[in-house]
């Protein structure tokens, strides 16, 4: 699968020097290796890229507004088939449900705005991103509450028996270069975290024992105490 680059015709020797190929179908230029992905950065089709990805799903579930309290639908998008910039581009396999998604294509942002994700700058993160916006009230649902506390977060279908996850894939013949933020799951496994759930009686990941491992089935329904459910694939 190839990374398909925006280059101008007046840079298109510059591109080839720096290992861009010419696409003669498609009549554009691209990459497949990454070693030297750094030298073509300008020409990607996002502004910032720390994840290459193969495959994509949307995931949905079911939420309240923060704001003000009524039923919702929030997504995430997640990747199992990828290559990560701080491990040298390297292939990962392991389920990475991504948060705090700063930048991504033209192409993807249209899908995102479907289901009412929208680039907006919150305070409480101090950076633009794309998040859930509530269809009632418009306010902004931040990534913590669906990404951190197993209650309200995507992986809920892996702890409890009344929870429900639905997902699309995303179909693409190309790769999708994007920049979010990784959950790490293991480095979450802490002594600490599991005296604070004991202490408080909120959970997190540790005292639920969410780890990488549990992460990767979280598509596998006979490995999931709650419901998971396919809805289709959304051509890119």
């Amino acid at each position: 699968m190839r990374l398909y680059l925006n280059v101008p015709y007046k840079e298109k020797d510059q591109a080839n020097k720096c290992g861009a190929f010419w696409d003669a179908n498609k009549k554009k230029w691209y990459v497949s290796q990454f070693k030297k992905i750094s030298e073509l950065n300008k020409w990607m089709e996002v502004n910032k890229c720390n994840i290459i990805c193969k495959n994509l799903y949307i995931l949905k579930m079911k939420s309240k507004c923060y704001s003000c309290k009524k039923d919702i639908e929030v997504i995430a998008l997640a990747t199992n088939d990828c290559y990560i910039q701080e491990n040298g581009y390297a292939h990962n396999t392991n389920m990475q449900i991504l948060r705090f998604i700063e930048d991504v294509p033209m192409k993807l942002e249209q899908i995102l705005l479907r289901f009412n994700m929208i680039k907006k700058y919150t305070k409480t993160s101090k950076i633009s991103y794309y998040v859930n916006n509530c269809i009632s009230c418009k306010k902004s649902n931040g990534d913590f509450f669906i990404h951190e506390r197993p209650s309200t977060s995507f992986y809920q279908v892996l702890c409890y028996k009344n929870s429900m996850l639905e997902y699309y894939e995303i179909e693409n013949d190309e790769l999708i270069p994007l920049y979010a933020e990784l959950p790490y799951y293991d480095m979450n496994i802490e002594e600490r975290s599991i005296l604070f759930h004991m202490e408080t009686g909120i959970e997190n990941y540790a005292s639920m024992g969410i780890n990488q491992y549990k992460v990767n089935q979280i598509l596998i329904p006979e490995k999931c105490k709650g419901d998971v459910k396919f809805l289709g694939k959304i051509k890119y």
